[in-house]
């Protein structure tokens, strides 16, 4: 696929669009708070390239280009090995944030843009840039159908 200057751009699929990270409420509170402060480090500070998870999470969001699923499909993926910052070149005006590449404890890949984050995943950051930690309560940095979840926090 060319963009109008006829310079090449790669597809990278799967790609997980409105994505958040999601906690097992079996893992705790210390796990999520743990992950979170590792992740917003990563995701804020270009020169990591790589962030090997210190907790157990998983990446969930609408899916486009994965073969199981139809384009906007609700997923949320086993749990998150590391993620890895990808080089795309330089940022222009047609281009997104930063590129990640997320993989599961099962090898598979996952690519998410730094910007193309859900509503929920901004409350979280925000609650730890302004507040230093998370909301307690159940459910809170959830869609109100995952709220009532037994497997997430």
């Amino acid at each position: 696929m060319e963009n109008y200057a006829g310079e090449t751009i790669m597809l990278y699929q799967p790609e997980i669009r409105d994505w958040e990270l999601f906690f097992e409420r079996n893992d705790g509170r210390d796990n999520r708070l743990t992950v979170i402060k590792a992740f917003i480090d990563f995701f804020h500070n270009s020169d990591i390239s790589e962030l090997k998870m210190p907790g157990r999470c998983m990446l969930g969001g609408e899916v486009y280009g994965h073969s199981k699923f139809d384009y906007g499909d609700e997923i949320i993926t086993s749990s998150l090995k590391f993620i890895k910052r990808l080089k795309i070149g330089k940022n222009n005006f047609n281009m997104p944030h930063d590129l990640f590449c997320a993989t599961t404890k099962s090898d598979n890949k996952y690519y998410f843009y730094s910007d193309s984050h859900s509503a929920y995943m901004s409350l979280m950051f925000n609650d730890i840039a302004y507040k230093g930690k998370l909301d307690e309560g159940i459910g809170h940095y959830l869609k109100p159908e995952y709220r009532r979840s037994n497997l997430l926090l």
